[in-house]
């Protein structure tokens, strides 16, 4: 049960294709529920029929549930995300061809960890509750109610209902699965420290991917970004940086809600160029234009305990990270000598060290430890086999 699935490019998106793979791959049977694709922009771009269940890319079974279109406004993204859910519920226990051993649920939309915990319990089988990221952390360290209703709501109320409310009916919904998984140690850690103590650690992945060798020029360096624009990235303190350093020069390749608004800030700026989503042979050309993968994060105190699974793909990919990150991410960049890192948020030191990769020959990111360190851990197959040890485990 999940509202990101493919076509549709993202890290869930991803992560699910090459678990769904996987398990099918090893025998299993698979089914998802899943919203007409229609991410990042909110409006279909399939003709995917709706209530109907159809065959998926590796076999699995694909049933497409309605979605609410949107353009920007987080309360409607919120709506559709729980009008999907509620579809969810409705299609898993009243339209599956035969009971399920396990239902899982994923994040985000945070509504589908509700929906699996209502569909587990109608169909009386194990319920898989995957928290992609620090709910509920997240929740009042972004404001998420006060953002949502536009601070229509007066603030004790918003407060109330981001500190105390929501986060007791995640935690309780979790303790209620049967297994959590969840993407980092330290989020692992603090769930445990609530009482959890069902929760299994499977990072995020990424796919092997050769590498491609460049050489570098000394006095410039060429800065990547792939991936959604949106708030959680911080990208505005980026610009910010490269705003005054007309050696670097910064490539955004993605899209999402913040997108316009960056662009505006960086009119004017000749050395930030944005793109379109893109995959295959162009994105490619991307890569091999790249001296460094940049992964960044906005600083809140919540993405200590993320990991972004961009971090993976930029070191399965043998290029530098420029990581705009703290807590378990910057330990993974410094461990396996992927990279340097800055501190989230502050435009200044991360203007500093633009200007020092930018003078270095070579970078000098360890691309033979840096890849080995993601097949250990963050490679498709660990993962799967971590999933199915999951799965074994409720069913048994």
């Amino acid at each position: 049960m999940t509202h990101y699935y493919q076509p549709e490019v993202g890290a869930p998106q991803k992560r699910w294709n090459y678990l769904v793979e996987f398990l099918i791959k090893r025998g299993h049977e698979v089914a998802v529920c899943a919203p007409v694709p229609h991410y990042p922009l909110g409006r279909r771009f399939t003709q995917d029929k709706v209530w109907v269940w159809e065959p998926g890319a590796h076999g699995e079974q694909i049933l497409r549930v309605p979605y609410v279109p949107y353009s920007g406004s987080m309360a409607v993204q919120m709506l559709d995300q729980a009008i999907s859910s509620l579809a969810e519920v409705f299609a898993t226990t009243y339209m599956r061809t035969h009971k399920p051993d396990v239902v899982i649920s994923t994040t985000p939309g945070l509504p589908m960890l509700f929906a699996g915990v209502v569909a587990s319990r109608t169909l009386r089988v194990p319920h898989i509750a995957e928290v992609r990221d620090a709910w509920p952390d997240l929740i009042w360290q972004t404001k998420l109610v006060d953002s949502a209703t536009k601070s229509l709501l007066p603030k004790r109320v918003s407060s109330v209902l981001e500190r105390k409310i929501i986060p007791q009916l995640l935690i309780r919904a979790k303790k209620e699965a049967d297994a959590v998984i969840v993407t980092t140690k330290a989020f692992k850690r603090v769930s445990e420290g609530r009482g959890l103590n069902n929760v299994h650690l499977i990072r995020n992945v990424a796919e092997p991917h050769p590498s491609h060798p460049r050489a570098k020029q000394k006095g410039t360096l060429h800065l990547l970004y792939v991936g959604t624009v949106g708030r959680s990235q911080g990208l505005e303190h980026v610009v910010d940086a490269v705003r005054y350093i007309p050696q670097v020069t910064l490539r955004v390749v993605g899209d999402g809600a913040a997108k316009e608004q960056l662009k505006q800030q960086a009119t004017g700026i000749d050395n930030v160029h944005f793109y379109p989503q893109t995959v295959g042979g162009e994105l490619e050309e991307h890569w091999k234009w790249a001296d460094s993968g940049l992964v960044t994060l906005a600083p809140l105190q919540a993405f200590e305990m993320t990991v972004p699974s961009k971090l993976y793909g930029v070191m399965a990919r043998g290029k530098h990270v420029t990581g705009v990150l703290g807590g378990e991410a910057a330990s993974i960049v410094a461990n396996s000598q992927a990279g340097d890192i800055s501190t989230p948020g502050n435009s200044q030191v991360l203007k500093a060290l633009l200007n020092a990769l930018a003078e270095k020959q070579e970078l000098g990111n360890k691309i033979g430890h840096t890849q080995k360190w993601v097949s250990e851990n963050a490679s498709p197959e660990s993962a799967g086999k971590r999933l199915e040890r999951v799965l074994f485990k409720v069913t048994q």
